[in-house]
């Protein structure tokens, strides 16, 4: 995640970090060695986001949590 659009960062290193994104690497990955076919990789591509999604749609839909509760079960 990044909450801002980044326009302070050089454009080049922003590109050479983005050449290097570990899911796009594994992506490419699993189509050379045919570990999976292009269909098959957008099939589970589309299960993931769909279980985002519905992530997403449950946080949204829950009650914010109580302002005593933030800290409870969170371990350092």
């Amino acid at each position: 995640f990044e909450p801002d659009d980044q326009a302070y960062v050089d454009a080049g290193e922003l590109a050479s970090w983005r050449r290097r994104d570990p899911i796009e690497h594994q992506r490419r990955r699993l189509l050379d060695e045919q570990v999976l076919r292009s269909g098959e990789l957008a099939h589970l591509e589309q299960r993931v986001r769909a279980q985002v999604e519905a992530a997403l749609a449950h946080a949204q839909a829950d009650a914010p949590t109580e302002a005593h509760e933030l800290t409870h079960d969170v371990y350092a």
